[in-house]
């Protein structure tokens, strides 16, 4: 996309049919420290999934011309990158401010240990005329701004698609069947096989109910690698104390990677 001007921008459905702001208003903010927050910023960016260029759009120029192209939606962007960035501890929040008389749309990281980072971006050209429009423009800066803070990619080069007075016209875009996320490697099963039969001397059927519990598996081979890392936090957890233990499956149950049945799993 060109974002060489600021020219007022029409939007369809949250899909990209225009300039973007310039650069130069664009601003990056961040705590005093963001050790924290980088690492575990790069250890969710290796664990986003796959996002799914899921609609496609028709831009007509002003002249009559037509060019299709594919983008993700933002419900697509965030299922595949929430998961991730709750595991590590990480919230992302949108929310609008007003400066200089023009609505800006700040994106914020922010990780447990207090540290942040967030992203400006002024609403690109003057007040659209309709609640609709407007919509449809902020989710459009809504996804950009989360891709760009994320840096992750979702939408095909739009480079020419820079003229004023383009329409867009979305259609759902067929989608092929998904990869089943990868399972936990032989060694993490083994380790946590160890961790439930031996270090707490539970039996087979017990563990194999307390996983079913947790995560509607039969049993650790099951296990998706997510799953693996969550099931050891766990029994962690609960080496040092029943209370330790309680609160790391109420986390995880919060951050929806442990089913709410948990709770009440011994």
């Amino acid at each position: 996309m060109n974002a060489a001007n600021g020219t007022t921008t029409q939007h369809q459905n949250g899909a990209p049919v225009g300039p973007l702001p310039p650069q130069s208003e664009a601003q990056l903010h961040a705590s005093p420290g963001i050790g924290k927050i980088a690492q575990a910023l790069a250890h969710a960016q290796g664990e986003f999934g796959a996002i799914e260029k899921n609609r496609r759009v028709k831009v007509t120029s002003k002249s009559g011309a037509s060019y299709e192209f594919d983008y993700a939606t933002l419900d697509e962007i965030l299922a595949k990158t929430r998961p991730a960035l709750a595991k590590h501890e990480i919230a992302l929040t949108q929310h609008l401010l007003a400066a200089d008389g023009r609505p800006r749309l700040r994106t914020m990281l922010l990780h447990s240990s207090g540290e942040w980072l967030a992203s400006e971006f002024p609403l690109p050209g003057g007040a659209p005329d309709s609640p609709q429009a407007y919509g449809s423009l902020l989710t459009y800066m809504r996804r950009y701004a989360i891709t760009a803070l994320l840096g992750v990619a979702a939408d095909e080069d739009d480079d020419g698609n820079a003229a004023e007075g383009n329409q867009a016209k979305g259609t759902e875009r067929p989608t092929s069947r998904k990869p089943p996320p990868a399972l936990a490697s032989q060694d993490k099963v083994a380790a946590l096989r160890d961790l439930m039969l031996k270090e707490h001397g539970w039996k087979k059927e017990r563990a194999m109910k307390w996983l079913r519990v947790l995560f509607d598996v039969e049993g650790p081979a099951d296990l998706t690698v997510a799953q693996a890392d969550v099931a050891e936090a766990i029994l962690v957890a609960l080496k040092s104390s029943i209370e330790d233990y309680r609160a790391e499956i109420a986390k995880w149950i919060g951050r929806g990677l442990v089913r709410k049945e948990a709770a009440d799993v011994e």
